[in-house]
């Protein structure tokens, strides 16, 4: 496993450059944006990621070490491999791509061949949370030097990958001038809960609507999510029930377009306000759900699931949290058969979402 490689560029193509160390030549993928900053004959130093899946060995450089950190984050986003993250790499620089994410700037990232729309928006809603504290003038060279010493002290204090991760997401260490200042100010503020605890309502203005979700939804979901709008028919008595409703409620949903308990959920909601417009959504991703949400309402990112909707007060304090299925699934047998599950992702229980969501008024 290599951390860089330092030796001079013995042959380069568009894709790729072989340098040599020693007498020994290594190949060496890299974004073909840097490609004019590389001459024949001189010592580069490489930021290495080391590519290893069953019987393929890549390494793939940057001269930044910044963009490799990119990358790597990239490589965390369902969807995107190697290939498409080196493709994003090689059409903008680790400054401009936290400038895209700070802006939702997804016009421009979409232009990346094959990424797409749909991707770029994907990019841009995980991105947005771990970049949130960079600007793209304030990317501070020590925010990227001092990460890995960082999570090495972090590890040998005991704390997990995956505390440390989360942690990290949320910290600002340009606000830090040094590694041990860093340090204590970081476990000081994990003693306290964490900086994924946020409050209800700082996440709840952070989400996106209802529209941004079907414009992330794949042809096949908007098929079904079509199919579903069709199934879902509310009867008269819950029609003037949702009218006789003169007040509005916020809504905080972890959603996904791809699961389908989710979007029989957010059709049903869909039904009610074009009704009466008295759920005001804001929605997240899983991602965000599991690392924002899931600690608020104290339940264990394992066990953390979609649909999870809080229904919030005028202050907004947790009214009733939605969990997966109505509240009264989960103490019998309803969903326990094939027939049941079916008959509920057809949309032919709405009632019983109905019931549940309605009776916080």
């Amino acid at each position: 496993m290599f951390e860089y490689l330092y030796g001079t560029v013995e042959y380069k193509k568009m894709d790729y450059i072989a340098i040599d160390i020693n007498g020994v030549g290594y190949k060496i993928y890299f974004p073909l944006r840097e490609y004019e900053k590389i001459d024949l004959g001189n010592k580069y130093k490489f930021y290495i990621y080391n590519h290893i899946k069953e019987d393929t060995y890549k390494l793939i450089g940057f001269l930044d070490e910044r963009d490799r950190k990119i990358y790597e984050m990239l490589l965390k986003i369902n969807g995107i491999g190697p290939s498409l993250a080196l493709a994003v790499l090689s059409n903008f620089s680790c400054d401009k791509i936290v400038e895209i994410i700070s802006k939702n700037d997804y016009t421009s990232l979409k232009k990346v061949p094959k990424l797409g729309e749909k991707k770029a928006q994907i990019i841009i809603l995980d991105l947005k949370a771990k970049l949130k504290n960079l600007t793209y003038t304030e990317v501070e060279t020590i925010s990227i030097d001092m990460l890995e010493d960082l999570v090495l002290a972090l590890e040998g204090l005991g704390y997990t990958k995956k505390e440390i991760d989360k942690t990290l997401e949320k910290v600002d260490l340009s606000a830090y001038s040094s590694l041990e200042e860093a340090i204590k100010g970081i476990l000081k503020n994990m003693k306290i809960g964490g900086w994924w605890m946020k409050g209800l309502e700082e996440i709840y203005l952070k989400g996106f609507t209802l529209d941004k979700y079907f414009g992330i939804a794949s042809a096949d979901e908007l098929e079904k999510l079509e199919e579903l709008y069709k199934n879902i028919v509310i009867s008269d008595e819950f029609v003037n029930r949702i009218k006789g409703i003169n007040k509005k409620v916020p809504v905080l949903v972890s959603i996904e377009t791809w699961c389908p308990y989710a979007r029989v959920f957010l059709t049903t909601m869909r039904k009610i306000n074009e009704i009466n417009h008295i759920f005001d959504l804001s929605l997240i991703t899983y991602g965000r759900g599991v690392s924002e949400l899931a600690g608020y309402l104290k339940i264990h990112e394992d066990d953390f699931v979609v649909p999870t909707a809080v229904f919030l007060g005028e202050d907004f304090s947790n009214l009733r949290v939605f969990n997966g299925f109505p509240e009264k699934y989960h103490n019998d047998s309803t969903l326990d058969t094939i027939d049941g599950t079916r008959n509920y992702l057809k949309g032919k229980f709405a009632n019983d979402i109905l019931e549940d969501v309605l009776s916080i008024f």
